[in-house]
């Protein structure tokens, strides 16, 4: 993959990160203290570390990362407007667990092009670690309270 490719690439996957602490931020704020919430906070990191990876990768190619703005509402990623109302627990992990799908899809899409060895690596690690995440998310008790 030529150089302008791999940045338009990163670019994408930074975006998709991005969008996905945020909507993590959204979730861990609407979920009470407990199993659900300790669970969100984790992959919140998960997603801010990979958004760094990601900053880095632009760095070892000597590019900076594209400004990027997250495109969520509420906990949804790519949602046109917030929920109307207060999302239950069940609602959370089905809208996160949809990120997470979303998430794979695109990091499954990047590793069917030709990426260099470490943008390769790295997109693996990332679409386990989502298909991990959507596995946890399935597995949550969603009777979970919420604020």
């Amino acid at each position: 993959m030529r150089t302008p490719d791999t940045l338009v690439e990163l670019g994408r996957l930074l975006q998709l990160e991005v969008d996905a602490a945020t909507a993590y931020a959204a979730a861990i704020s609407a979920a009470e203290p407990g199993a659900l919430r300790d669970e969100l906070t984790l992959f919140e990191a998960d997603h801010q570390r990979r958004a760094l990876a990601l900053h880095d990768a632009f760095a070892r190619r000597g590019a900076c990362p594209p400004e990027v703005r997250p495109n969520v509402r509420g906990a949804a990623i790519g949602a046109r407007e917030a929920p109307r109302r207060q999302p239950r627990a069940a609602d959370l992990v089905a809208t996160l667990s949809g990120n997470a799908r979303l998430a794979g899809d695109v990091y499954a899409s990047a590793l069917a092009r030709p990426l260099p060895p470490d943008v390769r690596e790295a997109a693996e690690r990332a679409l386990e670690e989502e298909r991990r995440h959507l596995d946890r998310l399935q597995r949550l008790p969603t009777g979970a309270p919420v604020r």
